[in-house]
């Protein structure tokens, strides 16, 4: 009778060891590309959101241009508000949101730049009384003022408004260029990146993405993932 071979004991721990090595440096790889990927798609519903609700809004209005509102017109005070018109715009255009006044009680109480490093400025912000935020049925957050505050969308001159998004509202990862973004809307409302050019895109994204930077802290993750096709690619 032949004697069957099988493995020893040795043989067997070696090959469990290199599985453990190979999942240890595969699994985190694949787990941060799943919850990037997560995050996009949310991100995407929301943009689309925010898109169709303003093509609607100027339609209602019977404008082309968000200057000929009186909600959005464009203005450099920083004490011009109309948060009254602000409440009624998100309650009639989105979904059954529960408005938050401060708007910060939408948003987590603590964002964190991707380096680890807590940033301030966010929740400072949100806290402006000028602003209000939204809670979506999708459990994403906004926050968006009236007017546009002096803010010009980057290097075509157009003005633009600003709008704080959280994709899973007070859920982790807290993280700016993760889940928290600033997307902007143009005069036309066009809802977009700050910038236009895709280099700079790149460039301030270094700036005002990664670290603090101007003109708004998180101001260009957006213009980033758009660069890269709807990818989170850092």
């Amino acid at each position: 009778m032949k004697n069957k071979k099988g493995f020893t004991l040795a043989e067997v721990l070696v090959t469990m060891g290199v599985i453990g090595v190979v999942a240890a440096l595969t699994v985190p790889n694949l787990v941060k590309d799943y919850q990037n990927k997560s995050l996009v798609a949310q991100l995407q519903k929301v943009y689309a959101e925010l898109q169709q609700v303003f093509d609607n809004y100027l339609s209602d209005e019977r404008v082309e241009d968000l200057n000929e509102t009186d909600l959005f017109v464009f203005t450099s005070s920083a004490t011009a508000s109309n948060v009254t018109g602000l409440e009624a715009f998100l309650r009639q255009y989105f979904k059954s949101p529960a408005i938050c006044n401060p708007a910060s009680n939408c948003f987590a109480s603590e964002y964190y730049f991707i380096s680890g490093t807590k940033d301030e400025s966010v929740t400072t912000a949100l806290a402006d009384t000028n602003f209000r935020g939204a809670a979506l049925g999708s459990g994403a957050a906004i926050a968006l003022r009236p007017g546009s505050y002096g803010y010009v969308c980057g290097d075509n001159g157009i003005n633009c408004r600003y709008i704080y998004v959280d994709v899973n509202g007070k859920r982790p990862p807290n993280i700016i260029g993760k889940d928290l973004f600033i997307l902007w809307v143009a005069d036309s409302g066009v809802v977009t990146a700050r910038l236009t050019d895709t280099a700079a895109r790149d460039t301030w994204f270094d700036t005002n993405c990664l670290k603090s930077g101007t003109p708004l802290v998180g101001a260009d993750c957006f213009g980033k993932i758009l660069n890269d096709n709807w990818e989170m690619n850092y």
